[in-house]
């Protein structure tokens, strides 16, 4: 197959991410890559995306460029800003954090330490530079001979996640490697369900959220809220970073937080940050 190209030039907005994450799908896909490696690095253009309009960019005024190129070996994904934005960096300094965060596996901060590690884990590289446009240019590869097996996540969860992780109950000295926290008692409260649906993404997560900060500023003391993620088909990192707080604010009442119904994809995710073991409950 000669090497294909597509190209997409759109304003720097987060209403398009959901339109960037499904061309991505689409693109993965027809590289050849199985579902789960489509979902993987759909996650990393997302959060690249995010970047760039929330630091690298002026919203609505600048504009973004995202390149796919694609063959049978493998994907090349490129996203460029115009450096524009009040929070922008240079190439250099993008590289400095990356390298420094690579071994934290707080999925939590999306512009260093989760874009980190899961570069680091699920692509065969990240490529840095200045950008045609004045901003940066930052990008992966993948090749379908290493989209195999996923790698395992880091042994050890670490910041935020690894205070949320430690707050649940003692932890034993020299606990074996894979042994997961323990699960905090079972809340002696009422039990309140709330159904999520869809994609939540930057560009509706504050809409699709409200409701659990509406009843958790509620809950009585020991109480449970319980996530049901039946509906629910992708994540990204800022709702996982509420997760975590969420825990942490109902944990301080003496109550808990429960998922159920989560998907392969979510569930993947929620495993590699550490969250999974602690907020996963079996309720029915």
């Amino acid at each position: 197959m000669p090497k294909q190209k597509i190209q997409l030039i759109l304003p720097a907005n987060l209403n398009y991410s959901s339109l960037v994450r499904h061309v991505a799908d689409e693109v993965f896909s027809t590289a050849k890559f199985d579902k789960a490696w489509c979902s993987r690095l759909k996650l990393v253009v997302d959060e690249l995306y995010m970047n760039a309009v929330r630091y690298g960019s002026t919203p609505d005024k600048s504009s973004v460029c995202t390149t796919f190129e694609y063959d049978e070996s493998g994907i090349q994904f490129t996203i460029e800003d115009d450096g524009t934005g009040v929070n922008a960096i240079s190439a250099e300094d993008l590289k400095a954090i990356i390298e420094k965060n690579e071994a934290n596996s707080d999925l939590t901060r999306t512009s260093g330490r989760g874009l980190a590690m899961i570069t680091k884990l699920w692509t065969d590289g990240v490529i840095i530079g200045k950008s045609r446009y004045g901003g940066i240019s930052v990008g992966f590869t993948k090749a379908l001979s290493t989209a195999g097996e996923a790698p395992p996540p880091p042994p050890a969860p670490t910041g935020l996640i690894a205070k949320v992780a430690a707050q649940a109950a003692p932890v034993p000295a020299a606990p074996p490697a894979k042994t997961p926290p323990p699960s905090p008692p079972t809340p002696k409260g009422p039990s309140y369900e709330i159904k999520l649906s869809g994609e939540i993404d930057q560009s509706n997560i504050d809409e699709k959220v409200a409701p659990i900060y509406d009843q958790i500023e509620v809950m009585p003391e020991e109480g449970t809220l319980v996530l049901d993620f039946s509906d629910l088909e992708y994540i990204n990192s800022t709702f996982i970073g509420n997760l975590a707080s969420w825990y942490t604010t109902l944990q301080r009442k003496g109550g808990r937080i429960c998922l159920k119904n989560v998907n392969k994809d979510i569930r993947e995710v929620l495993s590699l940050v550490g969250l999974l073991e602690i907020l996963e409950c079996p309720v029915s």
